[in-house]
């Protein structure tokens, strides 16, 4: 039965227009194919919880490729100001530079 939850407090059980009591149920497949979308393995728990080092596992993968992904990010910020700044020194020397004359002093 799907509770009817109103402030953070149960009251009673959401109903269907007909009045009966709305259940809920997952749909195996829906969800298997969802996990083929997202190119993730589907896990099925049960009521003894047989699968749940399968899932902590990938959730404990998940959290280290976000910090990767993180970590990927901030070290080519850092690069870019490096380069950034490298060639405004450029410039500004080329920009400084006295011009010479072509033609050599006699």
């Amino acid at each position: 039965a799907v509770p009817e939850i109103v402030n953070g407090k149960i009251h009673g059980h959401k109903r269907q227009a007909d009045g009966l009591v709305a259940m809920s149920s997952l749909k195996d497949e829906s969800l298997r194919r969802l996990a083929d979308d997202f190119q993730t393995e589907y896990v099925e728990l049960s009521s003894s919880n047989q699968n749940l080092q399968a899932v902590a596992a990938q959730i404990r993968q998940l959290r280290a490729s976000a910090l990767e992904m993180r970590m990927e990010r901030i070290e080519n910020n850092r690069f870019a100001w490096f380069l950034a700044s490298g060639l405004l020194c450029l410039f500004v020397s080329l920009w400084l530079m006295p011009m010479r004359s072509v033609h050599p002093n006699h």
